[in-house]
């Protein structure tokens, strides 16, 4: 279960907000999966709720939105964006341009900051096989095929070794986040960076321990 309620609304406006800051040339279907699950988990470990609180599912080439199919027939009809296929080097190639701009109202200058960075780590740093490759974390080997992937396993796509242990502390530390970001307090503008930070220091004092 993704943390909260999905927001069907959002998510169309992140994947409209993903293809218009895009070349048909840089995004294809694996790749626009993995900017949504990037974001959502991202956003989930600094802020302890997800972006757009999608459901995330276990699939042959990594992550998967399970709405997206939905959501981009959607944009389709609305006249927001247009879809087309082809056959590329063997493979079935989907490619996306917008006829709109994207509607911001939903999006906040941060949330688009974080879709801006991850678009550029995946469509222009990556191609769609080593995105699909560097989506294959602990969670998703873990995962059978077609398993929904819980938000807290987010925590696997640090550059870390990660144990039950410290399974058991992100998921306290990403309720403890998401209770203080309800009643306002300053902990909701903490970051991916100092999350990552104090996982370090955990995994310290874990060793300490020992």
């Amino acid at each position: 279960m993704a943390p909260q309620q999905f927001d069907r609304e959002k998510f169309k406006d992140a994947v409209h907000y993903i293809v218009v800051n895009t070349r048909p040339d840089e995004l294809g279907l694996v790749k626009l999966h993995k900017v949504l699950y990037f974001s959502d988990m991202l956003w989930f470990l600094g802020r302890g709720t997800a972006l757009t609180r999608a459901e995330y599912r276990k699939q042959q080439f990594g992550p998967c939105a399970s709405f997206l199919r939905r959501a981009l027939s959607d944009l389709e009809q609305a006249g927001r964006i247009q879809q087309s296929r082809e056959w590329y080097f063997g493979y079935d190639k989907h490619s996306f341009a917008s006829l709109t701009d994207a509607p911001l109202q939903r999006l906040t200058d941060a949330e688009r900051s974080l879709l801006s960075d991850v678009i550029d780590f995946v469509c222009r740093n990556n191609t769609a096989k080593s995105i699909s490759e560097f989506s294959h974390t602990r969670a998703w080997e873990a995962a059978s095929l077609g398993q929904v992937m819980p938000y807290y396993t987010a925590i696997n796509i640090l550059p870390a070794e990660i144990d039950d242990e410290d399974l058991d502390w992100a998921m306290e530390e990403a309720a403890k986040i998401g209770t203080e970001r309800s009643r306002g307090s300053s902990l909701q503008r903490r970051g991916y960076t100092e999350f990552r930070e104090g996982l370090r220091r955990h995994r310290g004092e874990v060793a300490a321990r020992g």
